[in-house]
């Protein structure tokens, strides 16, 4: 069928194509395979291809000269590339020449059908974005024509403009499409700079931890037992410290409230944030960028958090593809007279004067066509909706200043973020002298439930486990319980469900510990019939004040 998207699989390996055929005849798409790149070139030349997908090591022509030359023939052409040697630098260089995807060999069904999937998503919204172009212009040749020709046909005018509405609609849907893509890209950067994060943060666990296992007796001997499990801890508290900072961050996602925001708070939620987009990834790049921030006291604005805090991530991520090798991401912010100035400055390769001139338009890209251009038009739509302004400085090898003005504040001062209180297991008394209770564990999680159970049996607990809420509804019917602890996400019956039955039947405290703890917490929006809600990981210290508390009938906060 003409219409339909035409993939071409191109490796030297002949029995990797056609298993790779049949394992993806069933998409519905048109699939067929050559076996180098000279035969692939040929086969492009004489027929449409959509979707490239090539072997980047091949005898004769690389998948590199392939992609560069399928690209002179037609840029539209989706590039994905597959490589037994799957190196950083070698899936960077693709990307950075056009590639829309990178995979590593062995090849999952499942991957490539994705991939392929993603590509031909991306085909549709370009041809769909192409359509609309050429719709508009005929519709604007067609207005043009009739306002010169036709003047005194007015019902025909209000038709041609009203299809002229249409097509303006059409384009803007496209636009939002492509918006929410670069969204979901800059989410997919900082994602992998939190996987950074928690992989440094499990190291020193895996060592401590494997240690320990192999040599307990000799570590006792040598008295640097207490040094492992310290290093244990810390780890761990610097992984709850990275999710915590993710909930900062993303637990306003989807609220449009206008509120009274303190900037220099939101800059700096971005600047960790992203710390490892401008740092981490930067690094393994080849570069090295300083951020610098001089941010004033009562830097405060009404305004939309989460567009704010798109708008500064849209500049920090510019500024990081401008720095080439080493450079400077400086963050001023300050009140002048009424009027709260960010600039956000970089010492990177700045902009020709035209391009600084049309930054601002959409599908205009000022980082040699990188992203879909859109982050500039996306700031400057958040600047309008704010009624503040926005000017660009910049020269070609001189760097860019971007300074956004906005009005300052009229309302109260925000109410400082409450610190987060993780506790401290270094003064718990594993001998506790309290009241002994009847408590009912609930954890789907078996690690989790058997260390629970343990820490509060040597705690002087008597303690019954349950892995779903159904069976720990089960048990608390047949026993009397004291307290319930549960997790909240389980199958079968959530925590939160478990919490309303036993509320119905009688007033046994109950404490929530989750996952979603702080998630729920900086919403403002905690399950009903929970007496305390606790966010994982927990402590000894902070569990045994939790218990005291629920069961002298107090609210903590």
């Amino acid at each position: 069928m003409e219409n339909q998207i035409r993939v071409l699989l191109v490796d030297d390996e002949q029995d990797f194509t056609e298993l790779m055929v049949h394992a993806l005849r069933a998409l519905p798409y048109c699939i067929e395979a050559v076996n180098s790149g000279e035969a692939a070139l040929q086969h492009i030349e004489n027929n449409r291809v959509d979707i490239l997908i090539t072997d980047v090591r091949m005898p004769g022509m690389s998948g590199f000269d392939l992609m560069e030359k399928v690209h002179q023939i037609n840029p539209d052409t989706h590039v994905i590339a597959i490589s037994a040697h799957g190196k950083l630098d070698t899936a960077v260089e693709f990307m950075k020449k056009g590639a829309v995807d990178f995979l590593q060999k062995p090849v999952d069904n499942v991957d490539i059908q994705l991939a392929i999937e993603s590509a031909a998503a991306k085909w549709r919204l370009r041809q769909e974005l192409h359509m609309a172009n050429r719709h508009l212009k005929r519709m604007n040749e067609s207005l043009q024509h009739e306002i010169r020709e036709r003047k005194h046909a007015e019902d025909r005018m209000l038709a041609t403009n009203q299809q002229l509405e249409a097509a303006l609609i059409e384009l803007k849907q496209t636009q939002q499409q492509l918006i929410k893509q670069e969204r979901m890209g800059a989410l997919g950067q900082m994602s992998r700079g939190v996987a950074h994060d928690f992989n440094n943060a499990l190291q020193p666990i895996m060592l401590a931890a494997g240690f320990m296992q192999a040599n307990p007796q000799r570590l006792m001997e040598m008295g640097i037992l207490e040094e492992y499990i310290d290093e244990i801890v810390q780890a761990t508290e610097a992984a709850a410290a990275t999710v915590r900072r993710l909930v900062r961050f993303y637990a306003t996602s989807g609220q449009s409230e206008l509120l009274t925001i303190d900037l220099n708070e939101l800059i700096r939620s971005v600047v960790d944030i992203t710390r490892p987009r401008w740092k981490n990834e930067a690094m393994a790049s080849g570069k090295t960028i300083e951020m610098v921030m001089d941010l004033e006291e009562g830097c405060r604005v009404d305004g939309y958090r989460d567009e704010l805090r798109e708008v500064f991530v849209n500049l920090i991520f510019n500024a990081v593809e401008a720095i080439e090798q080493r450079g400077t991401i400086s963050i001023t912010a300050k009140p002048t007279g009424g009027r709260i100035v960010v600039s956000v400055r970089d010492d990177g390769c700045g902009m020709s004067e035209d391009i600084k001139q049309r930054c601002m338009e959409p599908f205009v890209t000022t980082r040699m066509q990188k992203g879909s251009g859109l982050g500039l038009s996306v700031v400057y739509g958040v600047v309008e909706q704010h009624k503040a302004s926005i000017e660009i400085e910049s020269e070609e090898g001189r760097g860019t200043m971007v300074t956004i003005t906005f009005p300052a504040a009229s309302g109260e001062s925000p109410a400082p973020e409450k610190p987060y209180d993780s506790g401290s297991s270094a003064s718990v008394d594993l001998e506790h002298s309290g009241p002994s209770h009847r408590i009912l564990v609930v954890d789907d999680e078996l690690p989790m439930r058997r260390m629970l159970s343990r820490v509060l049996k040597r705690l002087g607990h008597e303690v019954d486990a349950e892995e779903s809420g159904k069976s720990g509804w089960e048990r608390f019917q047949a026993k009397k319980y004291d307290l319930v602890i549960t997790d909240q996400a389980m199958p079968e019956m959530t925590g939160d469900r478990l919490a309303d039955l036993i509320k119905q039947h009688g007033t046994t405290p109950v404490i929530m510990v989750t996952g979603f703890g702080d998630l729920l917490r900086a919403r403002d929006n905690p399950p009903a019939n929970i007496d305390l809600l606790l966010s994982k990981p927990i402590q000894i210290e902070q569990l045994t004040k939790a218990i005291d508390s629920v069961m002298a009938g107090e609210k903590p906060d």
